[in-house]
């Protein structure tokens, strides 16, 4: 999404309405989908989600297992009234449309290629047309009274390149994708390098 805080004051919030959660919910249960929908303070996943993002330890699936207990205590069951942006897993062998909430909202949302990776499958994010790191951090700034040419974004993945292209400064990881490198001022390291 592109919640943005300066210390306890929320400058923008913008949310998907329960209208859409629940026909965007309703759609990925009837393809089989795993998803889980995201507040500023709290993840309401399917029944699924979290074991096929996370994977199971047993088999060596252990990626975002750390990561699944340290949000177990944000884990709400159902739909939250709202929600900033969802994510869904196409598990491995699946076909789906990922245009489809688009198309069911009228526009209103739009799908990227996921930010990271699950154990089963591919992820994608479901966000607010016309809401994304980018127009958060022009209104950050705007509200700082900081002109965007002085401000500096830092990114890896593909929900990071509205950022990095508003940015003053857009710095990719070493390891970005290539959509994220080319968009970019600059590279560093790779995350494992200390970039």
């Amino acid at each position: 999404g592109a919640f943005t805080r300066m210390g306890e004051e929320v400058v923008e919030d913008p949310r998907i309405s329960h209208e859409d959660l629940v026909a965007v919910s309703s759609h990925f249960e009837d393809e089989g989908l795993p998803w889980v929908w995201q507040t500023p303070t709290e993840m309401h996943p399917s029944r699924s989600f979290m074991e096929i993002f996370a994977g199971d330890p047993a088999q060596g699936d252990t990626d975002w297992g750390p990561y699944a207990e340290q949000v177990r205590h944000a884990l709400r069951p159902g739909l939250p009234t709202t929600a900033s942006k969802g994510t869904f897993v196409v598990p491995d062998g699946t076909t789906f449309d990922p245009g489809d909430p688009g198309a069911m909202t009228d526009g209103r949302l739009r799908t990227i290629s996921g930010s990271v990776e699950a154990s089963g499958g591919t992820t994608c994010e479901v966000l607010i047309s016309g809401v994304d790191k980018g127009t958060a951090l022009v209104g950050l700034a705007q509200h700082l009274g900081i002109p965007v040419s002085e401000t500096v974004a830092i990114g890896d993945s593909v929900n990071d390149l509205e950022a990095l292209a508003a940015a003053g400064t857009g710095v990719a990881m070493g390891n970005a994708s290539p959509d994220v490198k080319a968009v970019a001022d600059l590279v560093t390291d790779g995350i494992d390098s200390d970039g």
